[in-house]
């Protein structure tokens, strides 16, 4: 009896023993499987497409990010480190109930999206931006903080406008990332941002200085899928638009939560090709409707012109002379106005006292005028006949493609440096303009108009008889992040190959030489945007400048005999236009002065493009 019982007590604890063990396996398994997603969410990640597909990427370490700018048109700021209190700020939540007023008899309404390349999101992931991708992200994921960042061009409205009413529009593309509470908000930032816009880090934006808020400030139920948000500017936010006319942009960045559980809001940015219902049969209109990207409306009041003819007009330059110390006080002009020039060619003259004549002309426009001076911004021409004069219109823009005949490059120019200035700053205009000057930096003179600039600038990428073009496109390494690379496109073979392979840098603004079978580039592989240089085949590859680490180089482009390499750098503290050997050596600065000079273009072809350019 007592066995029986022996036996029984045996089996119990026996269970109890299986029982226990079994738990203790259980519990270590739960561990286990926790600790393995404790590893894929440190290793961080990136979240991509409308599904919001995870694909695993390696974080970096907390290292300074590259200085940015793929948009040489920079001075370099630094701008003080402070922290952003996101969500605990006191906000007004009210949504926006208005919509767009009628705009008033005469006024134009403008519809402006951002290029492809200057809209996207950033990230501590990798502390990169993701511009061009067709989505932007804001808020908290995994461990990581996204902020959205938006640039609009604003060369399309005309300057001195006044800016009646604008809003900014954004369309909601996914909500499966949501979480529970949370704001999001959009902050209209200062200028320090402008230049290096498209070479954006995420310290660098989220350090960047706000300017102003935008309301309303969303809770996260005003967050859906498919929904458009809108954020009309108040009286001091259109003040500051205006102002951006004269430096052609103005850029935003989106806030969302940056701590605590999951919470992270995908707002669209496809363009018409980039949604399922594109179609090339598709009318202007209906490409329009399909745009799911950021867009900045502006009403614009109707400005009004007055023409300014001088009365009496003296008979010639001699009588003008001679009222040269004539204390009569010039009429004040009004705001906006122009003056109505014809422009005919000078015949020759006909005997000698016609030359005669002619030469005291020129000595009392020396008088009267002094030293030349570039042509007055408010200057319309009727019929132009020289290359320094104001053009006609169809300058080819980002929303405006170019014309299919586009006028010949005059050959007067050749030789000749043309590149962009602020130097008209503090004029009834103030947009940055196109200047030219001799090689050696003497003989600056507007280029009033943008046409030639733009031609020379598209020619610059093309081998001498457009049989090759060098252009710029990002590429997908083998971690998921992209890259801008520098590719060539062979029009003989209607083939593209990629030249430039650096592991994690950028390669932009390519520029064939003239002579030989060389392309010549920027680059920030070694820190900070340099000057490179390589062959079509991938060999040869130089780094041709080493300036100080803070100091930013930008737009080559060669002579005419392919020696020499002009370019701008800051590396004196403000844009000026630099000239190098071929190799690198002997960098000297072209012309000193006090304004901001850059992008130049080495002029060297009379011809336009007449290739069609590959989708980039």
């Amino acid at each position: 009896m007592r066995r029986k019982r022996y036996e029984r007590e045996i089996i119990v604890m026996s269970k109890r023993f299986l029982i226990f063990w079994l738990l203790v396996i259980i519990i270590w398994v739960v561990m286990l499987l926790y600790a393995f997603w404790l590893m894929i969410a440190s290793a961080g990640v990136m979240v991509s497409g409308e599904n919001m597909d995870i694909v695993l990427a390696q974080p970096l370490p907390p290292t300074a990010a590259a200085t940015p700018t793929a948009l040489p048109t920079l001075i370099l700021l630094s701008v003080p480190t402070r922290s952003l209190n996101l969500v605990n700020t006191p906000i007004n939540s009210t949504p926006i109930t208005n919509l767009p007023p009628t705009p008033p008899p005469g006024s134009t309404v403008l519809l402006l999206t951002p290029q492809a390349e200057a809209v996207g999101w950033t990230s501590s992931i990798d502390g990169k931006n993701h511009f061009g991708d067709g989505k932007i992200h804001v808020g908290f994921f995994r461990g990581h903080v996204y902020h959205g960042a938006i640039q609009f061009d604003l060369s399309d409205i005309p300057p001195g406008s006044n800016i009646s009413y604008a809003t900014l529009e954004l369309t909601g593309l996914s909500d499966r990332n949501l979480g529970p509470g949370g704001v999001w908000q959009v902050r209209l930032l200062d200028t320090a941002l402008d230049q290096t816009w498209f070479a954006l880090t995420y310290d660098k934006l989220r350090q960047g200085n706000i300017a102003s808020t935008l309301q309303p400030v969303l809770p996260r139920e005003s967050l859906a899928k498919e929904a458009t948000h809108i954020f009309p500017l108040n009286e001091k936010q259109l003040t500051i638009l205006m102002e951006r006319l004269n430096t052609g942009r103005i850029s935003f960045r989106i806030d969302g939560p940056s701590t605590g559980l999951d919470n992270l809001f995908t707002w669209d940015n496809r363009t018409a090709d980039q949604t399922e219902e594109f179609d090339d049969s598709l009318t202007e209109e209906e490409l329009l409707a399909l745009n799911k990207q950021p867009v900045l409306r502006v009403v614009i009041e109707a400005l009004k012109y007055v023409v300014v003819t001088s009365t009496p007009t003296p008979e010639n330059i001699l009588t003008v002379a001679a009222q040269v110390d004539s204390d009569i006080a010039p009429t004040p002009l009004p705001a906006h106005w122009v003056t109505p020039v014809v422009v005919t060619s000078m015949p020759p003259p006909a005997n000698e006292a016609t030359a005669t004549f002619q030469a005291q002309v020129a000595t009392a426009e020396a008088v009267v005028y002094g030293t030349a001076t570039p042509t007055p911004i408010n200057m319309w021409t009727a019929t132009p006949t020289s290359a320094l004069v104001p053009l006609p219109e169809g300058v080819p823009t980002s929303s405006i493609p170019p014309t299919a005949t586009p006028a010949p490059i005059p050959q007067e120019l050749i030789g000749k440096i043309a590149f962009l200035s602020d130097r008209a700053d503090g004029s009834e205009n103030g947009q940055p303009l196109a200047y030219v000057m001799d090689a050696d930096g003497s003989a600056i003179a507007l280029l009033t108009g943008q046409v030639i600039y733009e031609t020379v600038v598209a020619r610059d990428r093309f081998a001498t008889y457009q049989e090759f073009l060098a252009f710029s496109r990002d590429v997908k390494q083998e971690d998921g992040k992209q890259q801008s690379a520098i590719f060539l496109y062979d029009y003989l073979n209607n083939k593209a190959e990629q030249i430039t392979w650096f592991q994690s840098s950028m390669a932009y603004q390519p520029a064939w030489s003239p002579t030989q079978a060389r392309i010549a580039f920027v680059s920030d592989d070694s820190g900070t945007e340099e000057i490179w240089a390589i062959n079509h085949n991938r060999t040869d590859l130089q780094q041709l400048t080493r300036d100080d680490p803070v100091a930013l180089d930008g737009h080559p482009s060669w002579s005419p005999d392919g020696s020499q390499i002009v370019f701008w750098s800051d590396r004196t503290g403000n844009r000026q236009i630099w000239v190098m050997n071929a190799d690198g050596s002997n960098p000297r600065l072209l012309h000193q002065n006090s304004f901001n000079d850059w992008d130049p273009v080495w002029i060297k072809y009379t011809d336009f493009v007449i290739r069609p350019v590959p989708e980039e």
